[in-house]
């Protein structure tokens, strides 16, 4: 009869296993007798395995002790602390944090298939029916037999288990195969028992900027990020390892850190707002259950659905992030029928403003007459939206607000506060007085435009475009931002009465059907996967993720993008609707060097089309490097362009004010 039997090199730990007891520490802190600190938990926990085996091995020379002896000498020193209640965190850390190896399982499944015997075997405290337990959980369902050497007090290590393990397989040990990833134990003291070994050697690497993490939370975040990366390197692994080490960190440090703020601040109702808020909210109501947190509202609300109705006057703020922003390139008319507007019925106004329903918005020239036309045309526009203004403040009671509250918190992705104006301004329709606060993931400088009354802002990675380095990589991945914080779902037009006579939104058309609504469903899935097992290793609401371990790993992404993510992003595009106008732009759309060599000019203009530049470039060049090189010479000769200009301009009106 041939045996195979393997060692733990059946799981793969997400944190190093000396992390686990830290994590423990984290979990039960502020239960009584535990010590003020989860390091110190941890220092504690290490000395009292220390002193079991010592005692363990004074007494009766046992190589090995079980959790029980390891939190007897604990208790000694922690007289205070809950045995029972610490003991059952601990394994329910160590269930949370280990994940089948792939490669061991794959091996394992054929042999059930061939009908071989198999047995696993560990040097390890835990007991052999928690191990067992385990291996079923993670996978490992077939038949087999189970030996830990905390059952045998004898282990791998000093080579005395082996034999026992022979024993109670009855059998020879030339006719088993054992499998281990640890040369001493696995491989030379199996082969010195006479059994048959095989070295398993491979090692699950971080990638190289975060090998050498400083905190714990950095230290799991890359072990899970590269445990993901092990799966494969198709389409749906690379969204994977994505969610893992990139976004899912990026949404739940963000959702953490809106949880504390909101409730730090006593806010008694918080407005996610729509489409951006999509993953965000479902992450803060997961926080919800574990920790006292303020109810949440999936705030249906868009620029054009709240701003709009809100306006009172035709200033320069309305203009400004109202009535003339938009997708570069739309037509004047696609302006109007945001709004609702027939531009038709005013020819007069379209003769003396010299506007053209067709002409295309894109030049300051063209900005400035479409200002003016909106500026001769306030009574109609302040009349169109004073009509949808009794819809919205509808809806907005519908989201739980209450003109007696305090407190109202308000949560957007960026940048630069019309969203915010435009609740307030609903709230003071209300007659409240309550105070607003917005929190975002980042602002530009606009933020520093908000009228006071609007309330206050802050936000998670940079605001009001500081710290500039932060402000600059989150720039540069605006529009990736955007594509990836997206609901799958249209955004908000409006608001119309459903059949209840309640107010609802109305969404735009949304092809769920796309590839890139599929694939950001499916980054979305991983991401939440993702926040699921954060917070089933650390309990509760989880350990806290920081600004800059979820910042360094977006700015990675942002600045050294693998060929794989260039690949599967590249194609993503990002979607623009003003009106029944849209306008579709690439983020990085593949082309080949021969193109570059038979159309330089439609490649050019390709390249200044996409909004994710380096991506392009990277795709072009087939390397990271050469295209990072590129794009800062690319830069550069931008922004020389920009200063010789700019001297250009002065000199020439020095020459024309001079005196003749």
């Amino acid at each position: 009869m041939s045996i195979d039997i393997f060692d733990t090199a059946v799981f793969r730990s997400v944190p190093e296993p000396e992390d686990v007891f830290e994590i423990v520490g984290i979990r039960a802190q502020g239960r009584a007798g535990m010590p003020s600190s989860p390091q110190q938990f941890r220092s504690q926990r290490a000395e009292a395995e220390r002193s079991a085996r010592e005692e363990a091995w004074q007494h009766s020379r046992a190589q090995e002790v079980t959790l029980d002896q390891i939190y007897a000498c604990l208790h000694d020193a922690l007289p205070e602390l809950d045995v029972e209640d610490t003991m059952r965190e601990e394994l329910a850390v160590e269930r949370a944090v280990c994940v089948a190896n792939p490669d061991i399982k794959a091996f394992y499944e054929r042999l059930q298939r061939d009908g071989r015997n198999v047995a696993f075997v560990s040097d390890t405290y835990l007991p052999a029916s928690f191990i067992d337990d385990l291996l079923t959980s993670v996978g490992y369902g077939g038949c087999h037999e189970v030996f830990v050497s905390s059952e045998f007090g004898a282990t791998k290590y000093h080579g005395s288990l082996f034999s026992q393990v022979a024993a109670a397989l009855d059998a020879p040990p030339a006719r088993i195969l054992h499998v281990g990833d640890r040369f001493q134990s696995d491989f030379h003291n199996g082969r010195k028992a006479g059994l048959q070994t095989y070295w398993y050697r491979k090692a699950i690497a971080p990638r190289e900027q975060f090998r050498s993490e400083a905190t714990l939370a950095g230290s799991v975040l890359a072990r899970i990020e590269a445990l993901a990366i092990d799966r494969g390197d198709g389409e749906r692994d690379c969204f994977e390892a994505f969610a893992a080490g990139v976004l899912g960190p990026l949404f739940l440090g963000l959702t953490q850190w809106l949880a504390r703020s909101v409730k730090e601040q006593g806010a008694e109702l918080v407005l996610i707002c729509a489409r951006d808020g999509y993953v965000i909210h479902q992450i803060y109501e997961r926080l919800r259950r574990s920790g006292d947190l303020p109810p949440s509202s999936y705030f249906m609300a868009s620029r054009r659905a709240l701003s709009f109705p809100s306006l009172t006057k035709v200033d320069e703020r309305a203009l400004e992030v109202t009535l003339c922003v938009g997708a570069e390139g739309a037509t004047v008319q696609a302006f109007f029928e945001r709004i609702g507007l027939d531009i038709g019925s005013f020819p007069v106004e379209l003769r003396e403003t010299g506007c053209d329903p067709m002409t295309r918005v894109a030049t300051a020239p063209d900005y400035a007459k479409l200002r003016t036309l909106f500026t001769r045309l306030e009574p109609y526009v302040l009349q169109a939206a004073a009509a949808e203004r009794p819809l919205a403040l509808d809806y907005f009671r519908s989201t739980g607000f209450s003109a007696s509250s305090e407190q109202l918190a308000f949560f957007d992705v960026g940048w630069g506060g019309s969203l915010l104006e435009a609740t307030s301004a609903l709230v003071r329709e209300f007659g409240a007085r309550t105070e607003c606060r917005a929190y975002y993931l980042a602002t530009d400088e606009r933020i520093l435009n908000l009228r006071r009354e609007a309330g206050t802002a802050t936000s998670w990675l940079s605001h009001a475009g500081a710290p500039a380095d932060v402000h600059q990589a989150v720039h540069a991945a605006l529009w990736l931002l955007e594509v990836f914080f997206c609901a799958p779902h249209g955004s908000v037009t409006g608001y119309r009465r459903d059949e209840r006579g309640a107010a609802s939104p109305v969404l735009r058309e949304f092809d769920h059907d796309s590839h890139q609504a599929r694939a950001v469903a499916s980054i979305h899935e991983a991401s939440l996967r993702f926040v699921d097992r954060w917070l089933g290793i650390f309990g509760g609401t989880g350990l806290e993720i920081s600004r800059d371990d979820a910042f360094r790993r977006l700015r990675r992404f942002v600045e050294r993008p693998t060929n794989h993510e260039i690949a599967a992003f590249g194609e993503f595009t990002h979607l623009d609707h003003l009106g029944s106008t849209a306008i579709e732009r690439p983020l990085a759309p593949a082309v080949s060097p021969w193109e570059m060599l038979t159309h330089p000019k439609s490649v050019i203009a390709r390249y200044r089309s996409s909004f994710w530049k380096l991506g392009f470039l990277q795709r072009l060049l087939r390397s990271g490097a050469w295209a990072r090189k590129l794009s800062h010479v690319l830069r550069r000769r931008v922004l020389l362009r920009s200063v010789w200009r700019r001297l250009r301009g002065t000199v020439s009106f020095t020459f024309a004010t001079r005196p003749s």
